[in-house]
C-alpha cells in the first residue's frame, strides 16, 4: 500500500459532528469533511458533518472516528466509507449528524492491496470502477452495492527498473462523453524517478472496454482537471516536481486532451512560473487555473540533497493564471502561505474550496478561493484532509 506524502498521503476521514453549526437538530444543509491524522501509534481517520462551510472551529469531539485507514466519498446522496483492513465499502445515510449504515460490499478475493477512494472513480450514477493495480478495474454498483464485473486495463511493460503505476483515480481520472480517461506512468520504488512519457487509457464506460491508449510525453501524470469547454488537462503530482528540481529527471509539463482536436503538450510549468517545476494544475469554475510551484530558491541542491526533504517541506506556493490569456497572466497567490504543495479542490455551491496541507501535513487549511487573488481561510482541519463534499 503506497500512500506516502505524494502520489498520496491520502487516507482521509469520514463523517461526524459539525463545527460551529446548529445543535443536534437536523440542519438544512450537510457537508462532509474527511481528515487523516498520523501518530506514533498509527493512523486515525475522522469524518465531520458540518452545517455550513462558514468560518468555524471544527469540533472533533463530535466527529465519527475510524481506526486505521478509512477513506470517505459522497455519491448519489449517500456517504461511502472504506476499510483498508477489511477491504469493504460501507454505505451510510446521515441523520441528525449521525451515520446510519445501509449496506456494505466486500472486495476480498481480488488481491487488492491498496484500498481507498483514491483508487476509485464513479463513472455513472450506478457504476463505479475500483482500481486493482495496473491489471483491471473491479466494477461495482453503488446503488445495489454489488460487484458486477471487471475491466481489463491495457498491458504495459515495465522499463529498465521503472514499473507501471496508475494515477490515483480520485484526482487523476476524468469522465467525458461516456469515456473514462485514466493515466498510467512509469516510475521506480522511490517515486522520484520517471520516464519522460506517460499513457492515458480511454475506457468506454458503457461497454467496459478500453477504446484507445493515448501517448503523453509528460512524466508522472497523476492529476487531471477539465475546463468548461470539456478540454482535459493532465499534470503530475508533487513527486515529479521534486524529482526534476533535485535529480536529473524530466521537466514537469501539462498534457491537454481537447474536446476537439489532437492531444498535445499544452505547456511546461517552467514556461509560466519563472523556470520552476510545478504540479497539480486545476481549472476553477471561473476559468482561471491554479497550480503548485516548487520554489527552488528555498533549498540548495548538491549530491547529498534528498528529494523527499525538499518535496515534503514548506517549499511550495500556489500560482494562478488565465489559460486563455497565456503565461503573462501567471502570478503567485500571496494570500496562501508556504505549504506542502498538496491540494485537493472541490467546487461546492458555485465556489471553489481548496484544501491545503501544511508543510509537515499535520494540519490542513480550507480556503474559499474566491477571485484567486485574495483567497479566504475558512477553517482548519487536523491532519491531512483531502475530502470535502456537499451531501444536501
Amino acid at each position: 500500500m503506497k500512500y506516502q506524502l505524494a502520489p498520496l498521503f491520502l487516507l482521509v476521514a469520514a463523517c461526524g459532528g459539525g463545527g460551529d453549526g446548529d445543535d443536534d437538530g437536523e440542519s438544512e444543509h450537510a457537508y462532509i469533511l474527511g481528515s487523516l491524522v498520523f501518530g506514533p501509534e498509527g493512523t486515525t481517520s475522522y469524518v465531520n458533518v458540518l452545517d455550513s462551510l462558514d468560518t468555524q472551529t471544527i469540533d472533533y469531539s463530535r466527529a465519527h472516528e475510524f481506526a486505521g485507514a478509512a477513506d470517505v466519498w459522497v455519491h448519489g446522496g449517500s456517504v461511502f466509507v472504506t476499510s483498508a483492513e477489511a477491504l469493504t465499502i460501507t454505505k451510510y445515510a446521515v441523520a441528525n449528524h449521525d451515520l446510519v449504515e445501509q449496506a456494505a460490499i466486500s472486495f476480498t478475493g481480488y488481491g487488492i492491496t491498496d484500498f481507498g477512494f483514491w483508487r476509485n472513480v464513479f463513472v455513472t450514477d450506478d457504476k463505479a470502477y475500483f482500481s486493482n493495480g495496473t491489471t483491471q478495474y473491479v466494477v461495482w454498483n453503488p446503488t445495489t452495492m454489488q460487484i458486477t464485473g471487471t475491466v481489463a486495463l491495457p498491458a504495459l511493460e515495465a522499463r529498465d527498473g521503472f514499473k507501471v503505476f496508475p494515477g490515483y483515480s480520485d484526482r487523476a481520472a476524468l469522465v467525458r462523453g461516456g469515456k473514462l480517461y485514466q493515466p498510467l506512468y512509469w516510475t521506480d520504488d522511490s517515486y522520484f524517478r520517471y520516464t519522460p512519457d506517460s499513457r492515458i487509457a480511454v475506457i468506454d464506460v458503457a461497454s467496459d472496454q478500453v477504446a484507445s491508449v493515448l501517448e503523453a510525453p509528460c512524466p508522472g501524470l497523476d492529476y487531471a482537471t477539465a475546463d468548461a469547454a470539456g478540454n482535459l488537462y493532465f499534470s503530475s503530482w508533487i513527486y515529479a516536481a521534486g524529482a526534476a528540481a533535485v535529480l536529473d529527471q524530466p521537466a514537469t509539463c501539462v498534457f491537454e486532451v481537447p474536446a476537439d482536436g489532437a492531444p498535445h503538450v499544452a505547456m511546461t510549468f517552467a514556461d509560466i512560473d519563472s523556470g520552476r517545476e510545478g504540479a497539480a494544475l486545476h481549472v476553477l469554475a471561473s476559468g482561471r487555473a491554479v497550480f503548485s510551484v516548487l520554489h527552488d530558491e528555498r533549498f540548495t541542491v548538491d549530491p547529498t540533497t534528498d528529494p523527499s526533504d525538499v518535496t515534503f517541506g514548506p517549499n511550495w506556493r500556489f500560482w494562478s493564471f488565465d489559460p486563455s490569456a497565456g503565461a503573462s497572466t501567471a502570478a503567485q497567490v500571496d494570500a496562501i502561505d508556504w505549504n506542502a504543495g498538496a491540494q485537493y479542490t472541490f467546487e461546492i455551491d458555485d465556489k471553489d474550496y481548496m484544501l491545503v496541507a501544511a508543510g509537515d501535513y499535520s494540519a490542513t487549511t480550507v480556503y474559499d478561493l474566491g477571485d484567486q487573488v485574495t483567497p479566504v481561510a475558512k477553517f482548519d482541519a487536523t491532519g491531512w484532509s483531502t475530502r470535502l463534499f456537499k451531501l444536501h
